[in-house]
């Protein structure tokens, strides 16, 4: 079987049994899809969004869909991140990671607002199971009450999860974190504008797109 997705707004489901001729079984129509995990044997995880807006996802959906029949796709879970939140994986697709064996999705997200500890920029894992999806917890790169005032480069890193067994490292923005999974304990951290002391407008996201 394939899954291949045309325009990031429908997901067509393919029988490769005889690989000399496809068959198109299915289509699922969901908007902007942006990434497609394989869950488990006959489910998928798919990643979207709702209510586009410019360059980002104004609203993150998180679907597991049962696709046992290619033909008939069935709806198990699904969850809508808080509207305020935006993530890189619609034009970024290395940006996402799931974890079959702890059934964890990790997503970098983003709330870009000048309000005083209000904004966040980061990571959010989610707890997916067939019966349900939820937040387990967040990893956050900049403090929010330090946003305004914070002194970066005119630089930001392209948000990356690397995972060793229960570990997890997140590379965003000006910082390198690495916590624990199962604890939700920081580990350690590097803050690669430490010493930096070349300020631009902007504060924090002074190399980001225009705040919402």
């Amino acid at each position: 079987r394939a899954y291949i997705v045309s325009s990031m707004e429908s997901l067509h489901f393919i029988d490769m049994s005889n690989h000399a001729v496809p068959v198109i079984k299915g289509k699922l129509d969901h908007q902007s899809i942006s990434i497609l995990h394989p869950f488990d044997d006959g489910n998928s995880l798919v990643i979207g969004g709702i209510d586009r807006k410019s360059a980002e996802l104004s609203q993150l959906q998180i679907s597991l869909f049962n696709t046992t029949d290619l033909g008939n796709p069935i709806l198990l879970s699904n969850y809508s991140v808080d509207r305020a939140s935006s993530s890189q994986i619609e034009y970024n697709l290395h940006a996402s990671h799931f974890l079959p064996s702890s059934q964890k999705l990790i997503l970098p997200t983003s709330i870009k607002v000048q309000k005083v500890s209000s904004g966040f920029d980061g990571f959010t894992i989610f707890d997916v199971f067939q019966e349900n999806i939820s937040t387990s917890f967040n990893i956050s790169h900049i403090d929010p009450i330090k946003i305004e005032t914070t002194c970066c480069k005119d630089n930001y890193l392209t948000p990356r999860i690397l995972v060793k067994e229960s570990i997890v490292t997140t590379i965003k923005g000006h910082t390198i974190l690495a916590y624990d999974l199962n604890t939700k304990e920081k580990l350690w951290e590097l803050n690669l504008d430490k010493n930096n002391a070349d300020c631009f407008d902007g504060g924090y996201w002074c190399d980001s797109l225009t705040l919402e």
